[in-house]
């Protein structure tokens, strides 16, 4: 008997996003309770690794968190946490940066970004557009934003 196919998740891509700016003061940590989000990063590191999830570094990593954007109905939903090193980190949400994103952190991570994604930089640009165009519809709503699963009790 063959064993059963991987589960595909579109998101696998360290892609670009920018956090909407009606969503910028809502604190998922602080919803969820600290104890619980620091339990939530033990169970993931046993259960996947203490590397990130795309370069396999082994550096600190902490957990992001993976929104899916309902546009039409103005809901934005918690469906996954990934971890993160700091340059996929701030890779993926430049505003993740620790300090001030300069010009030469930022073209590391633009580096790190294409051997990432095994892209040149014209697909960089192109990404970068496309985040843009997003964030700009996004901006338009105001969300609402649901734990999803991380919201309920699992005790």
């Amino acid at each position: 008997m063959s064993s059963p196919a991987p589960v595909l998740r579109p998101w696998r891509r360290l892609a670009f996003t920018f956090e909407p700016e009606s969503c910028s003061e809502y604190d998922v940590v602080e919803a969820i309770g600290s104890d619980r989000w620091c339990d939530l990063l033990r169970q993931v590191v046993e259960l996947r690794g203490p590397k990130c999830e795309f370069c396999a570094d082994d550096e600190e990593v902490a957990l992001y968190r993976l929104w899916s954007y309902d546009d039409a109905r103005g809901i934005r939903t918690l469906v996954d946490v990934e971890l993160l090193c700091t340059m996929c980190a701030v890779a993926r949400t430049p505003e993740n940066a620790p300090g001030k994103l300069t010009p030469a952190l930022g073209f590391h991570v633009l580096g790190h970004y294409c051997r990432i994604n095994d892209i040149g930089a014209q697909d960089v640009f192109d990404d970068i557009d496309y985040a843009f165009a997003e964030l700009e519809l996004r901006n338009t709503i105001e969300w609402i934003s649901d734990l999803g699963f991380f919201g309920r009790d699992h005790e």
